[in-house]
């Protein structure tokens, strides 16, 4: 929702992941709180996404609130370190 990639729209898939290593489907280098492998989300034979913290230091937040994994839901703020990120389903 803010810098570099503010805006941009990224399609989800089973497995998808987000870290601050090289080879993550989304790459957030130069946030200190963000862990290698930080948040994986997984969708479920229903169709709907769950995101799941994957032992990082900081957590994730889902509209403000740490969890270790919550099922998403359209709107829903997903922080991972220092960024936001908008889950909508199209």
């Amino acid at each position: 929702m803010a810098g570099p990639l503010a805006g941009q729209r990224m399609p989800l898939r089973h497995g998808f992941l987000v870290g601050s290593a090289p080879g993550c489907d989304l790459v957030l280098a130069g946030d200190p709180q963000v862990s290698p492998q930080h948040a994986l989300f997984v969708l479920d034979t229903l169709g709907n996404f769950t995101v799941v913290d994957k032992g990082s230091a900081a957590g994730i937040m889902i509209n403000g609130v740490r969890m270790a994994d919550a099922r998403l839901q359209h709107g829903n703020v997903v922080r991972v370190g220092g960024v936001d990120l908008r889950f909508m389903v199209q």
